[in-house]
């Protein structure tokens, strides 16, 4: 199947008869889009793309589709954006994208009408649906939507950028620390996540950077979250519930406690600063790092500041 991000201009190539993979999921995600929702809006990875792997809804600004332009103004989503579909409160959420592995993404309501979050579904997402078919579902709470890839990446994914395929955060920010060190324009030291190949099926493999500290460590907390807001039956809610303002009084929104994925500061860093690893951590990174096979071809000088 062959879709095309109206935000981006990137096409993309999926599988129509999606695969898992037999090594198992994928968990060094690459950089950048994951999928494209129905709308044609590209659906981004969790994090933006700063030092310190920060949760997008805890960093960026985003408006009443819970979407943002990239500073070169590719508009996309990194979590669940209402104007895709408007919820309907107690009803199932119908297909919302597709993930680049060509597993279908839903929105966070079951087919029972029940919202579910990160703790309801698999380390990937996703989960089994009672037709018998696997499904990722966007949730409000992180990773949001991809927390691993289940299936397989065709060889040729089309005009997604290689550096996308990049292993980045959470495992390594090193390629996006500026200052001199490190910044969008410079060639990424990190090794390919997956490679184009002339065969059916790209080659993907985890490689992960375990010589660097990003000065953070991932946890999970008990916490009460505000759910997605949703659309009564019947009423007139626009296009989304949520406003400049908050959230419209004629749409519905629960509260629920659940475990939530959160950045716990480790060493050399804490919650809500810039500390970085030192000198001598950053050197070795680079060193091993250093003639790679990372591929920078495609690069477009900066693609996303979240």
């Amino acid at each position: 199947a062959v879709v095309s991000t109206k935000s981006t201009g990137n096409t993309l190539y999926i599988p129509a008869n999606p695969e898992f993979r037999e090594e198992g999921p994928l968990y060094c995600l690459p950089m950048g889009f994951l999928g494209i929702a129905t709308s044609g809006v590209a659906i981004d990875s969790w994090f933006p793309a700063e030092t310190g792997c920060p949760l997008v809804a805890e960093f960026e600004e985003l408006d009443i589709c819970e979407g943002h332009p990239s500073p070169d103004g590719q508009y996309h989503y990194h979590h669940y954006s209402p104007c895709v579909q408007m919820p309907v409160c107690g009803q199932p959420s119908t297909i919302w994208g597709v993930a680049i592995d060509g597993f279908p993404i839903y929105g966070p309501w079951n087919e029972r009408g029940v919202q579910m979050t990160k703790q309801d579904l698999d380390e990937c997402g996703g989960r089994v649906g009672e037709d018998g078919r696997y499904r990722y579902h966007m949730t409000v709470d992180a990773p949001y939507s991809l927390g691993c890839i289940k299936g397989k990446i065709l060889g040729d994914w089309g005009t997604k950028a290689a550096r996308e395929f990049m292993c980045s955060c959470p495992f390594d920010d090193s390629m996006f620390i500026r200052n001199g060190k490190k910044s969008h324009g410079e060639k990424a030291q990190m090794p390919m996540v997956c490679e184009k190949s002339d065969d059916e099926w790209a080659d993907c493999s985890d490689k992960p950077n375990t010589t660097y500290n990003i000065g953070y460590e991932w946890t999970t907390t008990r916490q009460t979250i505000q759910l997605a807001p949703c659309c009564p039956e019947g009423a007139d809610c626009g296009m989304s519930c949520k406003t400049e303002d908050g959230i419209k009084d004629v749409c519905e929104q629960e509260e629920r406690s659940v475990m939530v994925m959160t950045r716990v500061g480790e060493g050399n860093g804490d919650n809500g600063d810039n500390s970085r690893p030192d000198k001598e951590c950053m050197d070795r990174c680079m060193s091993e790092c250093e003639g790679g096979d990372g591929d920078d071809s495609g690069r477009d000088g900066g693609r996303d500041g979240g």
